[in-house]
């Protein structure tokens, strides 16, 4: 039997490594609004020391894993093979295309790939190791929603390009830019290239579909009945403090996705009022597209959220109703939904 106050120990390393990811990646994206690529640059550092931090865990707890760990431990190891094989395939892209201002891109999709499936891995163990009494109640819920929040930053992240470039090609447009001057050299077309050549409408598309899949999951997980809301709201928090701190030493901020959590408390509420699937689903989903434009209306002389084109509002309801039913069918695919209840903060 494993002793309690190590293992969680030694759990919570693992949550401080991916923590430390998502910070230097965040620098990461700030970064690149004002400065050149550079393989060595801090940020890029800082996510090296979180990823250092979790293999050393990693083989550590590889080389004393009991029967039960296996499992979770593979799916954690398969992570970092995704995210050490995105690491050359990134450095070839930029070898071959220069200068990527894209969150989009192959390399960087597969390097999220990666960290979501590490997160997925260890959020897997810790539900294991409680089923098998090795972590308290309040450690356990209150690090299933803090891996929740970092897997939420880690589908969320992309969508810094189009937040931080409504901000950084505004301050370009009244001749403020952070940029350096030798990214300010390279930009031909300044809007398509601030914003990565994304298009505007995929902004509202892309957060309605997984908001819906993400919170949907979340619930189903049954960790707290208000767990979408703690959720977004350590995730909001996050991204504010982090703007702060680009702020105060004259780095790219974007604008923070506040609405999310007035449609994570909004979907908690509705989960718990309304029994029915399509009620939930209905409702949900009208809801949250309602939040999403809601803030279009308000009026600033600062860009308060990215472009989200009115006449695409239809395929934005699209996507958030195809967003809940994947969530939905994922977890009956799910092996978490055998044996694991859990029980709320108390």
């Amino acid at each position: 039997m494993k002793n309690k106050k190590n293992y969680q120990l030694l759990l919570s390393i693992w949550i401080v490594a991916l923590l430390i990811k998502c910070v230097g990646a965040s620098w990461d994206a700030s970064y690149h609004f004002k400065y050149l690529r550079e393989t060595t640059q801090i940020a890029h550092i800082v996510n090296t020391i979180g990823f250092l931090i979790g293999l050393v865990t990693f083989f550590y707890m590889w080389k004393t894993r009991e029967n039960w760990e296996r499992s979770a431990i593979k799916v954690i190891g398969l992570g970092f093979l995704v995210f050490l094989l995105a690491i050359p395939f990134d450095e070839f892209w930029h070898h071959m295309f220069g200068l990527d201002l894209t969150t989009f891109s192959p390399p960087h999709m597969l390097l999220y790939v990666g960290t979501g499936i590490m997160i997925i891995g260890v959020f897997t163990h810790i539900r294991v190791s409680w089923n098998h009494g090795v972590v308290t109640e309040r450690f356990f819920v209150w690090s299933q929603l803090i891996l929740l929040s970092l897997f939420l930053e880690n589908v969320w992240f992309p969508l810094l390009q189009l937040e931080q470039g409504v901000i950084s090609y505004y301050l370009f447009e009244i001749g403020k830019p952070l940029a350096s001057d030798e990214i300010l050299a390279l930009l031909v077309e300044p809007q398509s290239q601030i914003y990565g050549g994304i298009p505007m409408w995929l902004y509202a598309v892309y957060v309605s579909f997984f908001v819906m899949l993400l919170f949907v999951l979340v619930k189903r997980l049954s960790i707290h009945r208000f767990s979408c809301t703690y959720v977004a709201g350590l995730y909001v928090l996050f991204r504010v403090v982090m703007d702060v701190i680009y702020g105060s030493v004259a780095y790219p901020q974007s604008t923070v996705p506040y609405f999310l959590v007035v449609m994570a408390l909004c979907f908690d509420v509705a989960w718990q009022e309304i029994s029915s699937y399509l009620g939930r689903q209905v409702f949900s989903c009208m809801l949250t597209v309602g939040i999403l434009y809601s803030v279009t209306l308000v009026s600033s002389t600062i860009p308060f959220h990215p472009p989200m084109p009115i006449e695409v509002i239809p395929f934005v309801v699209l996507a958030a109703f195809v967003g809940f039913s994947v969530g939905d069918g994922l977890w009956k695919m799910s092996r978490w939904k055998k044996g694991y209840v859990m029980k709320e903060v108390s």
